[in-house]
């Protein structure tokens, strides 16, 4: 995205002003010297000062309600006191006065949960916005990758470096052993001083309980798939069509089983194995998220192992804290935490990047089979693109301690059951409860709940769970993790007090250059007319343009890809209807993206193998099943197609969009065709 209209970025803050004085919370007199701030950070800062330097205003916030008093010390940009008798910010300081009294401690009353909610949505509208980020904060990303990897173990010798990996029993500390000492490995000195002696035997046994739970993993009936991403592979590659087999994979995942249709394994192919490659994707302005683009084989592989554990974890006790496709209980979990106060929310600092192998061997070692299938599709080494960042003479090639990092199948399911592990362990030794019963498990998982690297545990065993997670070679992230006051962070869900208080996030503007910027700032329009920023939501779809806005379909439920949310029920009344003469259906005329894709065919062979293995998507509505139109869709011909999509061109066009949703929320589509 180009650098944003400051202008247009004007007339966005000014209407969030104007949602703040129509609050009621403060006069619009109190505002003029906070909106001078904003613009005094805007001239000498641009978008950073929106981008950067308002969220961590935001975190400031987030920890002062932790803690019950504004922080003393070093506070970030414009948090400065406003004066000497008056330690409340002098940024926003009339909702800041809200919150607090003059000495700085937190007071309750009657509209602190929507001064809290203003205040992080001004510090975090313009957070996620998508942009490229200067090269500095990219080379500080690799930086602080290669800095974590070298502060990991190396792995155990003859195990995950090797082609065929000896498992031995691993006793004692995770990582270190029975006996966590300063210890010399590969020419690398490595320092432990275990703060507390934990009975790491207890963890063992947990652990071996849970692999047991899981059952063997039968590598001849998984089900390999392949992800949306890239593969490490340059030019055009075609998925199915694997030209590289290695040597290690074959040992457990045959090609002549996973990689072809007719058991036959004609045809020559690569048995070396390739290295992933780094990816640097948006993330904020700060900096970008580093991912891992698999090799084609690895990825297939990965993604049957992903599938395994979905299948498996819901029939154990891991099921009760985990659930691998849906965030809504992690949600659920801490709007509820943050009322009653019994439960902490934590989050982890590169969680990815952190999981070593020795934790991973440590915690799986009671299922060989499930070793040998992690080990078989891992890719042992990640190659940094000179091109990356500032660049470098040559690309460079790393090889990796983690287990995996970003971008492998594999990483988010196995970091979530180990994190799951360590909750149980850190809730069995606050509790003193060391039943290995399948019913004590499910007792304790009661109060636990994992998605990646979101826990929430109840909040008597947070601080043994953070010391845990630091001896397993962990990094808790304090700036978001809440264990004491009344505000809680978890999966997306920001809560206070019981309420939501979730902002809306700005994360493109608009370009008639970028169709994809459209639905994006249709859908972040919605998002914030739902809560109320009706200023703000009206000027965001002010700069899409007259004639665009016009063709929109407004309605009182989202319909297709790009439509205006009201407050009205069912379709505006100018909004220009029909029965589809084909479907049935009632539809509407208005503003569409659609995808035009061309794919690329391999060979006959690997289309078989499509064929034969793809299963198309259906995707869920919010209670987790698919809608009838989807289901009809589903089961047309053109829900499958072979060949590998590229070169995908986004169009915007009018068209005849259906209108089910809508019909829905009036229980009867009958009725809303008579109405129209």
């Amino acid at each position: 995205m180009k650098n944003p209209d400051l202008t247009m970025v004007g007339k966005l803050v000014d209407a969030l002003f104007s949602d703040i004085a129509s609050s009621g919370l403060v006069t619009p007199v109190c505002l003029v010297g906070s909106r001078y701030l904003f613009s005094k950070g805007l001239k000498y800062e641009g978008m950073a000062f929106l981008t950067i330097t308002l969220p961590q205003c935001s975190k400031f916030l987030e920890k002062s309600l932790e803690l019950g008093t504004i922080l003393h010390g070093e506070t970030p940009p414009y948090m400065g006191k406003r004066c000497y008798y008056d330690r409340r910010p002098a940024l926003l300081h009339s909702l800041w006065a809200q919150l607090f009294n003059e000495q700085g401690q937190l007071s309750v009353g009657a509209s602190d949960v929507e001064a809290v909610f203003l205040l992080r949505q001004a510090f975090n509208l313009f957070k996620k916005l998508d942009g490229d980020c200067d090269t500095e904060y990219v080379d500080a990303e690799i930086s602080a990758y290669l800095r974590i990897e070298n502060e990991l173990p190396h792995s155990h010798p003859e195990t995950w470096d090797s082609v065929n990996p000896m498992w031995s029993r691993r006793t004692g500390h995770p990582l270190w052993g029975a006996s966590p000492t300063p210890c010399l490995e590969q020419g690398e000195l490595f320092t432990v001083e275990p703060r507390v002696s934990y009975p790491w035997s207890r963890f063992d046994q947990m652990c071996r309980r849970m692999s047991a739970d899981l059952g063997e993993l039968d590598a001849w009936n998984i089900r390999p798939k392949h992800g949306p991403g890239a593969v490490s592979e340059r030019g055009h590659v075609i998925k199915h069509d694997f030209r590289v087999w290695p040597q290690k994979l074959e040992a457990h995942f045959p090609r002549d089983w996973h990689g072809r249709h007719d058991l036959s394994n004609y045809g020559d192919y690569d048995e070396t194995e390739p290295a992933s490659r780094m990816v640097a994707v948006p993330k904020t302005q700060k900096g970008p998220r580093l991912i891992a683009a698999e090799p084609s084989a690895h990825q297939w592989i990965q993604g049957g192992i992903q599938r395994w554990f979905e299948d498996r974890v819901r029939g154990t006790f891991l099921g009760d804290s985990i659930d691998f496709r849906r965030q809504e209980y992690s949600k659920a979990l801490a709007l509820e935490a943050s009322f009653h106060n019994r439960a902490a929310t934590v989050d982890l600092s590169a969680a990815s990047d952190r999981v070593s192998t020795r934790l991973v061997e440590y915690v799986f070692q009671g299922n060989i089979t499930l070793l040998n299938a992690l080990h078989a599709c891992r890719t042992r080494s990640i190659l940094i693109p000179k091109s990356l960042g500032s660049g470098s003479l040559n690309d460079r090639t790393l090889l990796l301690r983690k287990f995996a990092p970003m971008g492998s199948a594999c990483t988010f399911p196995v970091q979530t059951i180990i994190f799951t592990m360590i909750a149980h362990f850190a809730v069995a030794i606050c509790t003193d409860d060391w039943d290995m019963s399948k019913d004590a498990f499910k007792r304790r998982a009661a109060g636990i709940r994992v998605f990646g690297d979101d826990i929430i545990v109840p909040n008597d065993s947070y601080q043994t769970l953070v010391d845990l997670l630091h001896e397993c070679g962990l990094l808790v992230n304090q700036g978001k993790s809440f264990s004491r006051g009344m505000f809680r962070e978890a999966c997306g869900m920001d809560a206070y007090r019981g309420s939501d208080v979730t902002p809306g996030y700005i994360r493109k503007l608009y370009e008639p250059t970028n169709p994809e910027a459209l639905a994006s700032v249709v859908e972040c329009s919605n998002n914030l007319h739902k809560v109320g920023m009706w200023h703000l939501a009206a000027e965001l779809l002010k700069t899409v343009g007259t004639m665009t806005l016009n063709k929109l379909i407004v309605a009182g439920n989202a319909i297709g890809s790009v439509s205006v949310l009201t407050f009205m029920k069912g379709l505006a009344p100018w909004i220009k209807t029909r029965v589809s003469p084909t479907l049935h259906r009632l539809e509407a005329f208005g503003v569409g993206i659609t995808a035009k894709v061309s794919r690329i065919e391999g060979t006959g062979e690997a289309s078989l193998n499509q064929f034969f293995t793809d299963t198309p998507a259906i995707p869920l509505n919010e209670d987790g099943m698919p809608s009838r139109s989807d289901r009809l869709s589903y089961l047309s011909p053109k829900a499958w197609e072979h060949g590998q999509a590229s070169n995908a061109r986004v169009l915007v066009k009018r068209a005849w969009v259906h209108t089910y949703h809508v019909a829905r929320e009036d229980n009867s589509e009958r009725l809303l065709t008579l109405r129209v």
